[in-house]
């Protein structure tokens, strides 16, 4: 449901802000934001049987590398 989602965005996006916080990053809402779409793609891929578990890592890896550096 919609607040189920919501609550799940929520404690994915503190995650990763308190992970880049150090970071001597631009944007880093944009990065968080930027993420967490790369996040919920890898996810319903994963779900929908087209990625596994280690093309998730790998695809998740690629993101934040092309992000944050």
């Amino acid at each position: 449901t919609a607040p189920h989602k919501h609550e799940v965005e929520t404690v994915l996006r503190a995650i990763m802000t308190t992970a880049i916080a150090d970071a001597d990053i631009a944007d880093p809402d944009g990065v968080v934001r930027t993420l967490g779409s790369a996040w919920l793609a890898v996810l319903s891929a994963w779900v929908g049987g087209t990625l596994d578990t280690d093309e998730m890592a790998i695809d998740l890896t690629t993101a934040a590398r092309l992000l944050l550096g």
